[in-house]
């Protein structure tokens, strides 16, 4: 680009920096974070939330924490979209209580936590089965009058039956086919699999069987291969 006399300007080095950053390339994405400065482009909070995004997706959450901690250095403000980076940075990482300690700056300075940012923290708190936290958040959602979308409910699915719990697990998926939730291969994903861990092999069948009138075409988790079966204990 620069050989034929264009010179790139701060949004194509951030367009480059997503394109890394989608890849977890999070060195490339440093690169030319660099590179920009070198150019005498002053980063901007979207140049730096493409940076925090590349340590985040290539599972580096402190890496994303100390670009979090420069930008604010250097007087880039950090807006919303930084501060869910960072919750997903931490929550993807099981480092609920950093996420959780994130999503409460994000509201102490101001900010609505809109369903995304809720959602990422529930994601953290699923991921470990942790269902306290998990049925407060979702009442934090209803308070703040925002509709739980497909996400956060198989969030719930999953926190549900990493514990076991699968009278609450039927329950969340009721609610999801009776109401205005769009349940789609990743919600029979969860349920299959949560059946098959826990023997109930009858069940798993039924669901399984059961995509195609509901017009869900399965994928390579949802088939047989990716069924993670123990003997069965019921099968009805």
């Amino acid at each position: 680009m620069q050989t034929k006399k264009c010179k790139p300007n701060i949004c194509t080095y951030t367009a480059l920096i997503n394109a890394f950053s989608r890849e977890g390339l999070c060195e490339k994405a440093e690169e030319i974070f660099e590179e920009m400065q070198e150019a005498g482009h002053e980063p901007d909070v979207y140049a730096y939330n493409a940076l925090m995004e590349a340590y985040s997706r290539a599972g580096f959450p402190y890496g994303s924490s100390e670009i979090f901690s420069l930008m604010q250095h250097m007087g880039c403000e950090p807006d919303r979209a930084s501060y869910n980076i960072m919750v997903d940075a931490f929550g993807s990482a099981g480092l609920h209580d950093d996420a959780r300690a994130v999503f409460e700056e994000l509201k102490r300075k101001g900010m609505t936590p809109t369903m995304k940012s809720h959602m990422l923290l529930l994601s953290a708190y699923s991921k470990l089965g942790n269902i306290p936290q998990c049925e407060a958040i979702l009442n934090q959602i209803h308070k703040s009058g925002l509709q739980p979308d497909t996400f956060v409910l198989n969030s719930m699915l999953n926190a549900y039956g990493r514990m076991g719990h699968l009278e609450k697990m039927e329950e969340v998926l009721a609610t999801m086919e009776n109401g205005p939730y769009e349940v789609d291969v990743s919600t029979y994903n969860i349920l299959i699999n949560v059946y098959g861990r826990a023997g109930f092999l009858g069940r798993m069948e039924e669901l399984f069987s059961s995509l195609d009138s509901r017009k869900i075409k399965a994928d390579v988790v949802t088939g047989p291969r990716g069924w993670g079966l123990t003997p069965e204990r019921n099968s009805t």
